[in-house]
C-alpha cells in the first residue's frame, strides 16, 4: 500500500515476479534489493542508491567488484522520462572513513573479463534429456550456445603458417578489409570533386586504419607469405564453414557427455538416452550432486524410514540430505539419531560413486 518493497534471490519466484510487476508499472516506489535485481532484470529506476560498498561473499567481507557497482549504478534512469540518472553511494557506517577513496578505486578499476560458470550437472543433463526425448543432438545444440563455449569456439587453435597465430590473422585480415574500403571510399570522394574539408576527413580515416594494418606482426613477413597466411586462414575459414574443418571443441560438452556416462552406467538413463524413474528423480532434485541424493533417496534403508519411521525420524533423515556439511562450525545436537536413521544414512554415505 504505500510503495516498499524487497527482493532478492532468497524469495519465492512468485513473489519475486510480483514484485519486479508492481515496479515496472510504477506502484513500488522504492525497492530494497541485491545486486540480483540489477543483474538479470531490466527495471531502470530514477535513483539507485548503494547502500555499501563491501558485501559477504566466499572469501568473507569484500570490496564491490568495479562490473558489481557498474552494473547497480547502470540502472539509474528511465529511458524516455529521465534526462539523467541519480546514483548514490553511501559511507558504511562502520570503517566508512575510507569509502570515498575505495568507491574511487572501484570505478577507476578496469572491468574483469567475464567468465562463464555455466556448469552442466546430473540434473540439467537428465532435464535436457527428458525434454527432448532422448536426442544427444538437440541437447548439444543448448548446451554449446553457452558463454564458455562461445569463448571456447573463439580461442586460439595454433598456429596456421609461419609462426602467425590464428588470432593475429584474424585482426590483421579486419584491419586490411577496413584499410581497402577506406581507400576505395577516398577514391571515389577524389572523383567526385568532394570539399576539401570532407578529403581531409576521409585521408585522415585511411591513414588510422592503414596505421592499424602495419602495427600487425603480419605485415612483418614478406608480402608471399602474407598472401599464403591469408589464404590458409580463409581455408580454414571455408573448412569450418563446410563441416569438415577442426571445429573448436566446447569444453562444456565435453562435460556434458562425461555426465551421460555416469548416468547411463548407474541406470538413470537407458542404451536410448532415454530418461529411467531414477533419472526422473535426478531431474527433480536440487543440490550439489542430484545423482547421488537419488539414489540416498531410493535407497531402502531410506524408504524404510520414510514408510515405517516416525515424523521425527523422517526430519531428521530429511536434515541429512538438505544440510550444508561445514557451514555453521561448533553446531552440534546433544543426541544421536535412531538406529533405522543411523542405518539409512550411512547407506547414502556408503554409494560409490567411482
Amino acid at each position: 500500500a504505500r510503495g516498499v518493497a524487497a527482493h532478492h534471490a532468497g524469495l519465492l519466484p512468485q513473489y519475486k515476479a510480483l514484485v519486479e510487476d508492481l515496479f515496472k508499472r510504477g506502484l513500488v516506489k522504492c525497492c530494497f534489493a541485491t545486486e540480483t535485481l540489477a543483474a538479470g532484470v531490466n527495471l531502470p529506476a530514477r535513483t539507485t542508491v548503494v547502500s555499501a560498498l563491501r558485501k559477504r561473499g566466499d572469501n568473507g567481507v569484500e570490496p564491490l567488484t568495479t562490473a558489481a557497482l557498474l552494473q547497480m549504478a547502470g540502472r539509474a534512469g528511465r529511458r524516455g522520462l529521465d534526462e539523467a540518472g541519480t546514483v548514490v553511494l553511501m559511507r558504511g557506517r562502520r570503517d566508512g572513513a575510507g569509502d570515498a577513496d575505495l568507491a574511487r578505486r572501484i570505478l577507476l578499476n578496469d572491468v574483469a573479463p567475464i567468465e562463464s560458470h555455466f556448469q552442466p550437472s546430473y540434473g540439467m543433463a537428465c532435464s535436457l534429456l527428458r525434454r527432448h526425448a532422448g536426442s544427444l543432438e538437440r541437447c548439444r545444440r543448448l548446451v554449446e550456445r553457452s558463454f564458455g563455449s562461445y569463448k571456447a569456439s573463439k580461442k586460439v587453435s595454433g598456429v596456421i603458417y609461419a609462426g602467425v597465430a590464428t588470432s593475429d590473422l584474424e585482426k590483421y585480415a579486419g584491419a586490411a578489409a577496413r584499410a581497402g574500403a577506406a581507400a576505395d571510399a577516398f577514391s571515389a570522394l577524389v572523383e567526385e570533386n568532394a570539399p576539401p574539408a570532407v578529403l581531409e576527413r576521409e585521408r585522415s580515416a585511411l591513414r588510422e586504419a592503414q596505421r592499424e594494418v602495419l602495427k600487425s606482426p603480419v605485415s612483418k613477413l614478406p608480402p608471399e607469405d602474407q598472401a599464403a597466411a591469408l589464404g590458409a586462414l580463409q581455408a580454414a575459414r571455408d573448412g569450418r564453414a563446410r563441416g569438415d574443418g577442426p571445429a573448436p571443441e566446447s569444453p562444456d560438452w565435453r562435460e556434458y557427455v562425461k555426465i551421460v556416462g555416469v548416468l547411463k552406467r548407474f541406470g538413470a538413463l537407458d542404451d536410448e538416452h532415454r530418461v529411467t524413474e531414477l533419472g526422473g528423480l535426478v531431474a527433480a532434485v536440487k543440490g550439489d550432486n542430484e545423482l547421488l541424493l537419488a539414489l540416498a533417496l531410493l535407497d531402502e534403508a531410506t524408504l524404510a524410514v520414510a514408510e515405517r519411521g516416525s515424523a521425527g525420524e523422517f526430519a531428521a533423515l530429511c536434515s541429512a540430505f538438505v544440510s550444508e556439511v561445514g557451514s555453521r562450525p561448533g553446531v552440534f545436537v546433544d543426541y544421536g539419531p535412531s538406529p533405522s536413521v543411523a542405518a539409512a544414512v550411512g547407506a547414502g554415505a556408503g554409494i560409490n560413486m567411482i
